[in-house]
């Protein structure tokens, strides 16, 4: 899961959190070019169904956002 220090730590303690008090998760992953490719997906579902309480989890490929710079969009759109 992305290149940022203890972040899949971080999530983990969180949706432990959730499943130990009965609160649901709609996990939401984007596509971009840092995580693209089958092997990040299935590391991804392979944390994902762990727990009981993801309800959904939806995929989508990222797409050109107005509220970034164009720098920023050529980076995570970039092949």
């Amino acid at each position: 899961m992305l290149s940022v220090k203890d972040y899949q730590e971080k999530v983990y303690q969180t949706f432990s959190l959730l499943e130990k008090y009965g609160i649901n998760v709609y996990a939401h992953t984007i596509i971009i070019n840092l995580n693209k490719g089958v092997k990040n997906i299935v590391d991804l579902w392979n944390f994902i169904k762990k727990f009981k309480n993801v309800v959904e989890w939806r995929i989508d490929e990222a797409n050109y956002s107005m509220y970034l710079s164009k720098v920023v969009n050529d980076i995570f759109l970039s092949d």
